[in-house]
């Protein structure tokens, strides 16, 4: 301060609510007597500007949140698609494949998600697939059994989440379409005996008759 010929100085916090968020600083060449209208001013200006920064705050909160409502939506409206394909489908090739067209529009960036199902050494891409370095993966078992996997990959680098660039939310939405699209399957395969059961029930049947 001797070197630059600082003589005075004062400085007023920035205040949101009871927090500090930054400091106006000021210095002078020369010592003078404080003047009260300008440090009233300069006190006036401070809780202007932690208004101001309050109100910004706030906006980028409300943002968050929109930006978060509307990607649990999309991971549910995921969900309840899978869960009706499940329920309605007559096979579960249908499922695989309607499946993975639903997945993509679930995830953070839709645009460059690229989805994939393997089951049985058979696969389910509804576009061109590319497979990068940016993926999740999640397997599909069957009782105990590891049979497919469910894969979803960005075809570029995006900013980094909560397990590189995907949300924590997606890997619990992964797991559960793959666990979705196995007790498809097992179902299908609890309706295929039944329909085998009764048809040994009427050969019996008939043999009996």
């Amino acid at each position: 301060a001797e070197d630059l010929g600082v003589h005075a100085g004062f400085a007023f916090p920035i205040f949101i609510g009871k927090e500090v968020v930054g400091v106006m600083e000021f210095f002078s060449s020369m010592a003078l007597d404080p003047n009260e209208e300008i440090l009233e001013s300069m006190e006036n200006i401070g809780t202007q500007i932690g208004r101001v920064l309050e109100r910004k705050r706030a906006e980028e909160k409300q943002k968050d949140l929109v930006h978060n409502v509307s990607e649990r939506i999309k991971e549910l409206t995921c969900i309840y698609e899978i869960t009706n394909l499940v329920r309605n489908c007559e096979n579960v090739e249908d499922v695989f494949e309607k499946a993975a067209v639903f997945m993509a529009q679930a995830w953070q960036y839709p645009e460059i998600a690229r989805t994939k199902i393997n089951f049985d050494g058979q696969e389910y891409c509804p576009t061109a697939f590319e497979e990068t370095l940016w993926k999740q993966v999640s397997d599909i078992m069957i009782k105990g059994e590891l049979r497919g996997t469910v894969e979803i990959y960005y075809l570029k680098e995006m900013p980094e989440a909560d397990e590189g660039p995907f949300l924590k939310e997606e890997s619990n939405l992964i797991e559960m379409i793959s666990r979705l699209l196995g007790e498809a399957y097992e179902k299908k395969l609890g309706e295929n005996e039944i329909v085998r059961s009764r048809k040994q029930l009427r050969d019996l049947s008939q043999r009996l008759e």
